[in-house]
């Protein structure tokens, strides 16, 4: 058996957010009939990187706190907040993420100059790919793609044979997603499946809309990339890139804000009116050998800018320090033989006090491309214990249990953590880890059924049995119980998925639609069912309404159905084409309607009716620079009172300043009952409570702060705020509440 080799772990960092319909990371450009099955797996095997929700249920299951088995590919996924900045818009987080082995960035030619902040290792040829990157690589590649068939020598009409695309690397993106490019000022890339992300080139920039905020690119380095990859159906080559350059929330600078993109606050970031999380700057890295010598020709990543600070919005930074290490990929590097990766990352406060080697970074056999150890070493006057995590590879050398292959594990500060047996496909084939580093310990056995296909891996061909998987996993543990003292010996989860998407046909990968779990005792638990009888089941639908202005489909929940057999039913529509930029992105989605605790599939009976309305950001914004935001306008729920009267509902209505699309204020109105000394007796009258949202500068030390509205007399109710939201008529108390940041709207549908 070979000895422990140190390498990995991981976790897809998966990023969240509440949008009811956004699908998991769409790949497809344009509305060709159907992805291919060696697309299809790359879908899956994304989809643990992708910062979107998908559409049907849960994408993955927590096999340990420390990693988690993605549903669709099986493989596992690790990520870890390295450090964490807090600033008055938000967290500057670096966050370090993993793949699973058969990687899911894969970066081709371009790597060969641009390097990564962990190194290279080798991929399917000829493409290198990463195993380790962070939040905050990220970059933009335009690509140009010729065909070379016989349809375009010479050029047969009606066949482009020559497009360009713009490629999305992390950010907003997760791992990749690729658009066509446009070629106009303040005109919008196109990608037929994806439905959440906007590309925009603004002048030299290019920004991305994501759920959580805007990215900024810009051409750090003036020089082209002009490398190259050729078969004999087309050539592809890469001519620009540009840089991740800054952060923002959702909301905009006000109007007296100096032009977006321009900088105003000097080296005093806290005096910016600017709403940025981030700002990152880049150098040519001199650890590396500078811009040229003989480190330098032969250093991946030493001639181009790297990430050399990130600055967060109160002033604090991280700052990245490289070395150059020997490549484990370099037959795939244009022959380079070394790369510049990351050394460790200092900690300088807004005071300038420098916490030097505040992290540090170890690699496999002092080679670039694999991690075995990320250290916080002890401070000096830091009350803070050091702490490490150690990655570890063992590979398979005739000891393992038949079929696995090879085996990952986890320490943090020496204790395993995390041990996962994988197949030689990369799936996970049995995790183990124990409680807090005690004795207890639970094992995960993982499979799919026989099908014909490997587990994790499914088929577009609408005729094959391997467009759907049953996933399954077996938990043994001694911390289950059925509740009355009984151990139960395993408890059985099952989890089948289909290819979804149309336009083109499965560009949504694998999608959960039906779970259940059962539990064995070895005989009949006595609070359960017998042995292996499903319970705890769900089931989740979906659909895809066409979007014939754009030639696209989008993909939208339908029903989900709970363990106790009652229906939440999902009634959506598209955004009217005047909302959203039509025809360069596909329309999003917008729930008009939940019923939930529904009796069937077809809301009949619900428990409780959600009803909503939506607005689109930047209605006094330039209209080549609005990105149309999708956000809540109100919420409606039947009133109390409706048994007496069915029309009454309690409404709450959100309303955003229409340039930077900040909430200014959150109205909630229904009915109540006040008691009339007159008549004696308790009467139902309307009433509205308003909350109201402002911001101000502080007295010194630059930065802003929100606040709300003083208690005041109804007196205020007649004043010209009130008046524009038109509830004058109605009795309005305002709330004082005080707060330390800035009110933030996420902009997102609502969570149902």
């Amino acid at each position: 058996m070979e000895t422990l080799r140190r390498s990995s772990r991981w976790r897809g960092g998966a990023i969240l957010f509440s949008i009811v319909f956004t699908a998991v990371g769409a790949y497809a450009l344009s509305g060709s009939e159907a992805v291919t099955d060696d697309e299809l797996d790359a879908i899956a095997e994304k989809a643990a990187f992708s910062p979107l929700p998908a559409v049907g249920g849960a994408t993955s299951f927590p096999a340990s706190p420390d990693s988690t088995i993605e549903f669709g590919s099986l493989q596992p996924s690790y990520s870890h907040v390295d450090f964490s900045l807090r600033g008055p818009l938000g967290r500057l987080n670096l966050t370090r993420f993993a793949s699973g082995p058969k990687g899911a960035w894969q970066v081709a030619q371009p790597a060969r100059k641009l390097g990564s902040p962990f190194g290279f290792i080798e991929g399917p040829a000829p493409t290198p790919r990463m195993q380790w990157w962070h939040s905050l690589h990220s970059y933009i590649l335009e690509k140009t793609e010729t065909r070379t068939g016989a349809a375009c020598t010479p050029e047969s009409p009606g066949v482009d044979c020559q497009t360009k695309h713009w490629d999305v690397f992390g950010g907003g993106a997760g791992v990749m997603t690729s658009f066509f490019a446009c070629e106009e000022t303040n005109c919008f890339g196109s990608n037929s499946s994806e439905q959440s992300l906007k590309v925009q080139k603004v002048g030299e920039q290019l920004i991305v809309h994501a759920a959580d905020g805007r990215y900024y690119y810009e051409p750090v380095d003036r020089r082209d990339i002009n490398v190259g990859w050729g078969t004999t159906n087309f050539n592809r080559t890469w001519e620009r890139a540009w840089y991740l350059s800054y952060i923002e929330s959702r909301q905009y600078d006000a109007a007296a804000c100096s032009e977006q993109g321009k900088e105003d606050a000097g080296s005093d970031v806290v005096g910016s009116c600017h709403r940025r999380v981030a700002r990152l700057y880049y150098e040519i890295p001199d650890e590396c050998g500078g811009d040229e010598g003989e480190l330098t020709d032969v250093t991946v990543g030493a001639d181009f800018p790297m990430l050399r600070s990130a600055v967060a919005g109160t002033g604090s930074q991280l700052v990245f320090r490289y070395q150059s290490l020997p490549s484990r990929a370099s037959s795939l590097l244009g022959g380079k033989t070394h790369e510049c990766v990351l050394a460790s990352v200092d900690v300088v406060g807004r005071d300038g006090a420098v916490e030097a080697e505040a992290v540090t970074y170890q690699y496999l056999d002092g080679m670039a491309g694999i991690l075995t150890e990320a250290r916080w070493p002890d401070q000096p006057g830091n009350t803070v214990t050091g702490a490490v995590l150690e990655y570890a590879y063992q590979l398979d050398g005739g000891q393992l249990p038949a079929p696995a292959h090879s085996v990952w594990e986890v320490k943090r500060n020496g204790v395993s953590v995390v041990r996962q047996y994988l197949a030689d496909a990369g799936y996970v084939l049995r995790d183990t880890h124990a409680y807090g580093g005690s004795d207890l310990k639970s094992t995960h056995f993982v499979g799919a059924e026989n099908n014909g296909c490997w587990p994790g891996s499914f088929s577009n061909d609408p005729n094959s049995s391997c467009r759907t998987q049953a996933q399954f996993v077996r938990t043994d543990s001694p911390q289950f119980g059925d509740g009355t003292g009984t151990a139960a010996g395993s408890v059985y989860r099952w989890h089948d998925l289909s290819v979804a998407g149309e336009k083109p046909r499965g560009d949504q990968g694998p999608r959960l639609f039906h779970s259940f779990a059962s539990a064995s005792c070895g005989f009949q638990c006595i609070a359960m069912e017998s042995p292996l009888i499903p319970s705890n089941e769900n089931r989740w639908t979906w659909g895809w309404i066409d979007a014939p202005w754009h030639g696209g489909a989008v993909d939208v929940p339908r029903t989900a159905q709970g363990a106790n057999g009652a229906y939440t039913v999902y009634e959506t529509a598209l955004a009217w084409p005047s909302n959203a930029d039509a025809g360069a992105y596909l329309p999003p989605a917008e729930l008009r309607r939940a019923y939930l605790g529904a009796a069937d599939s077809d809301g009949g009976v619900p428990l409780l009716t959600h009803e909503y309305t939506y607005t689109y950001g930047g209605a006094e914004r330039p209209a080549a620079r609005r990105a149309f935001e999708q956000l809540v306008e109100t919420e409606s729920t039947p009133s109390a009172f409706a048994e007496e009267s069915p029309s009454l509902k309690a409404t709450t209505r959100r309303n955003y300043d229409p340039r930077t699309n900040r909430l200014r204020s959150v109205i909630q109105s229904g009915q109540t009952l006040k008691f009339n000394p007159v008549s004696n007796a308790w009467g139902r009258v309307s009433r509205a409570v308003g909350i109201f949202y402002d911001t101000s500068d502080v007295c010194s030390g630059g930065g802003r702060t929100s606040r709300g509205a003083c208690v005041q007399s109804q007196g205020l109710v007649k004043s010209r705020t009130i008046r524009r939201l038109r509830v004058a008529p109605i009795p309005m108390r305002l709330l004082l509440f005080m707060t330390i940041g800035p009110i933030m709207n996420s902009g997102t549908g609502p969570a149902i």
